[in-house]
């Protein structure tokens, strides 16, 4: 169900011709792949527990590794998304022409797509200390 709901919803936001001037479509376009790429990275581990009896995210330690970064990174992606598009829509309804908020960069569809590829680079780069450090035991003297 969230596969179907999440590949309608990106469709919907990303090539209806109504929705094309939006910028917070293109937020929510983003929102449903980060949602999407958390579901089955979550999934995964299940269907391999109940088919095959074996617990991948515990298996090895590189697996281990990767899916924790996953988990971290699309879920806090898709958390400060939402939070850059409600600001992107009050400086929206608040900034008057000529003033200090209509200045800011927001409101566009450029805009928002940029907001949302740093977000994401800033969560990879933000939880890549898990790829590096996660399972190893660090002794500070």
């Amino acid at each position: 169900l969230g596969l179907v709901g999440n590949t309608i919803c990106f469709l919907i936001f990303r090539f209806h011709p109504s929705f094309n001037k939006m910028p917070s479509m293109v937020f929510l376009s983003f929102v449903a792949v980060t949602d999407t790429i958390a579901l089955f990275e979550w999934n995964l581990n299940h269907f391999t527990v109940l088919v095959y009896g074996v617990d991948i995210s515990i298996s090895t330690l590189g697996y281990c590794k990767i899916y924790t970064f996953t988990q971290y990174v699309v879920i806090q992606s898709s958390a400060l998304i939402l939070s850059m598009m409600c600001i992107d829509r009050y400086v929206t309804v608040v900034s008057m022409p000529g003033s200090f908020m209509s200045k800011l960069p927001f409101r566009t569809n450029r805009t928002a797509f940029f907001w949302s590829l740093g977000i994401v680079i800033f969560t990879i780069l933000l939880n890549f200390h898990l790829i590096l450090f996660l399972g190893k035991i660090l002794f500070f003297e």
